[in-house]
């Protein structure tokens, strides 16, 4: 909003809008980009310390400091991931339609939240598997 006073940024880049309609044998380069997150993140949260740290901090954060974890860097290493994904999601996004639009998100966050709940991952913590989410997330399609 600070760059673009609010306004629309048209990209005339070809290849930037390639990222978010181009294909790769009939699946799309944004459908690859969330399969291949799904998948880094089930390995690292399931066959990884750090994700096991991750499930022990949401589940009973003051536990996991007692045992030893370095809490805050698992949530600080955790936000990053997620600000990373957000921002991933915002490339592939403004891509797609070719324009960067300030506001274009608004209202994404609680199809996110609700794609979670629908896959019965517990909003308290410390309860949830990767795969119930895209569950949700196939659900939340379905139903919109």
């Amino acid at each position: 909003m600070a760059i673009s006073g609010g306004y629309l940024i048209n990209v005339t880049e070809k290849s930037y809008s390639t990222l978010g309609r181009g294909t790769v044998y009939g699946i799309s380069y944004p459908s690859i980009a969330f399969i291949m997150f799904v998948l880094i993140s089930m390995l690292v949260l399931h066959r990884t310390q750090y994700g096991r740290y991750i499930f022990a901090v949401g589940g009973n954060e003051e536990a996991a400091l007692l045992s030893g974890i370095r809490t805050k860097i698992i949530k600080g290493s955790t936000f990053a991931i997620a600000g990373f994904a957000a921002a991933l999601a915002g490339i592939l996004l403004s891509s797609k339609v070719s324009t960067g639009i300030p506001n274009s998100g608004t209202g994404l966050e609680l199809q996110a939240i609700a794609a979670v709940v629908l896959g019965g991952t517990s909003i308290a913590g410390g309860a949830g598997a990767i795969w119930r989410t895209v569950v949700g997330v196939f659900l939340l399609a379905i139903i919109n």
